[in-house]
């Protein structure tokens, strides 16, 4: 993926019509490429990611899921999480690991500024309504709604 891409949006995720909320579809080649697809849409759909620099590290360790869904929700809970608690951005997943029920990630990203990062967008959690994670017709696919 490239470090700053020019219509993230239209290469990656599709947002999902929803009543209420808000959802997007991600599609990649593998589990560690679909993760990272789905924290920047989540990103993306709260602020423009393109304009998020890549200035501080955080780690993120997740354990004990029982699932790949329960894998998936905690994972964009954490990326949520930062934002929300330490308003952190996350523009770069640099490594990303999985392990026996959980996975670890170095992220990078830069704090929230307003000026810089103007809301699109605000999203108390990512739901288990409607979700899908896992393969398709050989290709890794995720859907999911954000609760506004």
């Amino acid at each position: 993926m490239k470090k700053n891409n020019k219509n993230m949006k239209d290469n990656f995720y599709r947002v999902l019509n929803h009543t209420a909320d808000v959802g997007f579809e991600v599609d990649a080649r593998d589990k560690d490429l679909l993760f990272i697809r789905s924290a920047y849409a989540l990103i993306d759909l709260m602020v423009d990611i393109e304009r998020i620099e890549a200035k501080e590290e955080r780690e993120i360790k997740i354990s004990d899921s029982f699932d790949l869904e329960s894998l998936f929700i905690s994972w964009l809970g954490e990326i949520l999480f930062y934002f929300e608690t330490k308003g952190f951005l996350t523009s770069k997943v640099k490594k990303i690991n999985f392990n026996d029920g959980g996975m670890e990630a170095l992220v990078l990203g830069e704090r929230y500024d307003e000026k810089k990062h103007p809301i699109k967008a605000v999203f108390k959690a990512p739901t288990y309504h409607n979700l899908k994670v896992g393969k398709e017709n050989g290709i890794w696919v995720a859907r999911v709604i954000l609760d506004v």
